[in-house]
């Protein structure tokens, strides 16, 4: 009875952004694989980590290519509540190649199955084929419930693009759900809105993480 519920809520929160679809929105598709590695001395849950990423994703109704990237990243764990890191992105875009030095800091609260996340990110950006910098604040704040007893982790977040002013934002819906030991998928769906434009874009996502 509760996946039932769960199952008609997801329904009900994606129903806005379908019933305002409209022809001239854009479809594509996000597929990402991180790989993390964590470490702690056995008596705190804080500690250094590493990670690499890499994603892809598609535009025009799937039909090509939008941006693909690389990512690692380091960073540090300082308790249950709190971390902060460094990424870099060699990025492949319609602007051509660009540089992007992330810098972000996530504190994370809990009660029982259910945890609320907010992540405030800086990225300093340079395209080279112009030689220009620029500036980029990504605010997002994530809640998720952890369903007892079977591992599965649906969540919702939205992360807001500004910079002197409103650039985008990003609605997702979506789930965690295990696969082998050390390792899961993310599985979602985002209604990304941008400003100077009426039109949409609606994207699915698939990701594997794997924890070393």
């Amino acid at each position: 009875m509760k996946y039932t519920s769960i199952l008609i809520a997801v329904i009900i929160l994606l129903l806005p952004s379908l019933l305002r679809a409209q022809e001239k929105d854009d479809y594509g598709c996000w597929t990402d694989i991180q790989i993390n590695k964590s470490w702690s001395d056995g008596s705190t849950s804080g500690g250094p980590y590493i990670g690499l990423r890499g994603e892809f994703r598609t535009k025009n109704n799937f039909q090509s290519t939008d941006i693909w990237f690389i990512r690692p990243t380091v960073g540090y764990k300082f308790n249950n509540w709190l971390k902060s890191d460094i990424s870099y992105d060699w990025c492949q875009s319609g602007l051509g190649l660009q540089h992007k030095f992330l810098f972000s800091a996530t504190g994370t609260l809990k009660s029982g199955p259910l945890s609320v996340s907010v992540r405030e990110m800086y990225v300093r950006i340079l395209t080279t084929s112009t030689g220009q910098w620029s500036n980029l604040l990504r605010s997002k704040m994530t809640a998720q419930y952890a369903i007892p007893d079977c591992g599965i982790k649906p969540y919702l977040a939205i992360e807001v693009f500004t910079w002197t002013k409103w650039i985008n934002t990003r609605h997702f819906v979506g789930a965690q759900f295990p696969l082998l030991e050390g390792c899961s998928a993310d599985l979602f769906y985002l209604y990304l809105t941008t400003a100077g434009t009426s039109s949409a874009r609606h994207i699915a996502g698939l990701g594997l993480n794997v924890q070393l």
